[in-house]
């Protein structure tokens, strides 16, 4: 008989711990499964399995059974599971907030490029360090007054599983997790959005829902190196670049027809733009995306600020990728270019932002700590 610790997920201090179930003969379970459990009065509830146990001291007939599991995989790495635990001691948060913080989506990262960008890591773990990198973020993000939503992501590096499948790669996992995602954001229903990826297309799902709310109203500033407006057909596979044109709906018909809500080329504005010989750049041209280049003068962000004016938006959503970041500043991210945008800037830019319009919604993404991954290399390497 085997027993698992899981944490449910309700949002309050009375269950803010874990408890014991019965794991069924012929279930296979380990860390960072999702399960539907028995809880309280509830015939079903979810919840993630944080560890296994040999042996269990509560009596017998206070043990209720694992009902199943959501998926065959663990759908949050362990090491994701100890920052949680980090998480709730220094912001003095909930578990089941700190584990709905998260979108550690790696899939839109198309496997041989991401190889061949970050010499010294191996492809599968360069991609999966997106999981590590949404954690770090959270963990040193200021405290927040409630939970967002944790989308799961399949750990799957198999050829099937990673199959591109009409010009994407990884197509399969992608549209699952954006279901994953839009269901979670319609059963929150929340009214604004915080993001920590993952990859670019981490902020497709939680843009078109806001879309969804605001309609018209809602303007989008795309703060990234890249257009991001690359469509199925185009020599690089990974969905990250096909985002912002999936948006604005141009791109895989299913993927487009699965949004609550598209976001018209006129309420999208790219900042930061570097790579005009990106093969996106002519769907951004004749979808008529405007941009606004490295924003490092007053002058530059008077621009910005007169086209949120212009567009008559009373609410934002707000992308930015790392890697538009000047490499003095920042340096733990893919497609690192010789020059950037400031971070000081950033914060100034997104600053007079708010000040136009309220921000509804904000994405960080390619988080990716790659010295850690390097380290880890390293440490197995080592009798340590």
């Amino acid at each position: 008989m085997s027993y698992c610790q899981v944490i449910v997920d309700i949002t309050s201090e009375d269950v803010d711990r874990v408890f014991t179930y019965r794991v069924p003969e012929g279930m296979k379970l380990c860390p960072g499964m999702r399960v539907h459990v028995p809880f309280g009065r509830m015939k079903r509830i979810e919840g993630v399995v944080v560890s296994m146990e040999d042996a269990c001291d509560l009596p017998d007939g206070r043990v209720k059974d694992v009902a199943d599991t959501l998926e065959d995989y663990p759908a949050i790495l362990p090491n994701l599971l100890h920052l949680a635990m980090q998480i709730k001691e220094h912001a003095f948060c909930t578990l089941a907030q700190a584990l709905r913080l998260m979108f550690p989506q790696w899939q839109g990262a198309s496997g041989p490029q991401l190889h061949q960008t970050l010499p010294g890591v191996d492809s599968h773990e360069g991609q999966l360090s997106y999981h590590l990198g949404p954690a770090l973020l959270e963990l040193m993000s200021p405290g927040h007054d409630g939970p967002t939503a944790y989308v799961p992501v399949s750990t799957d590096t198999s050829d099937e599983a990673l199959a591109t499948v009409d010009g994407i790669y990884a197509r399969d996992a992608i549209v699952r997790q954006l279901g994953e995602a839009l269901r979670v954001l319609r059963d929150t229903a929340p009214e604004s959005v915080v993001t920590f990826g993952g990859e670019c297309s981490v902020s497709v799902a939680p843009f078109s829902y806001l879309s969804s709310v605001y309609g018209d109203s809602l303007a989008v500033l795309w703060i990234d190196a890249h257009p991001d407006t690359g469509v199925p057909g185009d020599s690089y596979t990974g969905f990250r670049s096909m985002a912002l044109a999936t948006l604005a709906g141009e791109g895989d018909p299913g993927i487009v027809a699965s949004l609550p809500a598209l976001v018209p080329p006129r309420n999208i504005l790219l900042v930061g733009l570097e790579h005009r010989d990106d093969e996106g750049m002519a769907v951004k041209e004749r979808l008529g995306i405007q941009s606004v280049g490295i924003t490092g003068t007053p002058e530059d962000n008077r621009r910005v600020m007169d086209w949120i004016a212009a567009s008559g938006a009373t609410a934002l959503a707000v992308h930015v990728d790392l890697d538009v970041l000047d490499p003095r500043d920042f340096t733990d991210t893919q497609g690192r270019q010789t020059s950037g945008l400031r971070s000081s800037d950033l914060v100034r830019l997104v600053g007079d932002a708010a000040s136009v319009a309220p921000i509804v919604g904000f994405s960080l993404a390619k988080h990716i700590p790659v010295e850690m991954m390097r380290l880890g290399g390293l440490l197995r390497d080592l009798p340590v």
